[in-house]
């Protein structure tokens, strides 16, 4: 089954908000695409027709497999 990309920056503060709260939560979710790139999403789903609760989400492709969650951003030599 496919697994959908999606990113939304309002989410996006939505997950800092709560890091910055909770210590333990990692808002920067990456995860390689079909090409191979790792990309930063908020958001996985099986169905390409997802409706997203966020008005600004935009659909990231199909997702091959997770890479890692952190509490800072990727450095820009980790991101392929």
């Amino acid at each position: 089954m496919d697994m959908y990309g999606w990113y939304s920056e309002k989410q996006f503060g939505v997950l800092k908000k709560r890091s910055e709260e909770k210590s333990s939560d990692r808002p920067y979710i990456y995860y390689e695409d079909r090409s191979g790139n790792i990309v930063q999403i908020t958001e996985v789903t099986n169905d390409i027709n997802f409706k997203s609760r966020f008005d600004d989400v935009k659909s990231l492709g199909i997702m091959k497999k997770f890479h890692m969650a952190s509490k800072e951003p990727l450095a820009s030599s980790e991101n392929v």
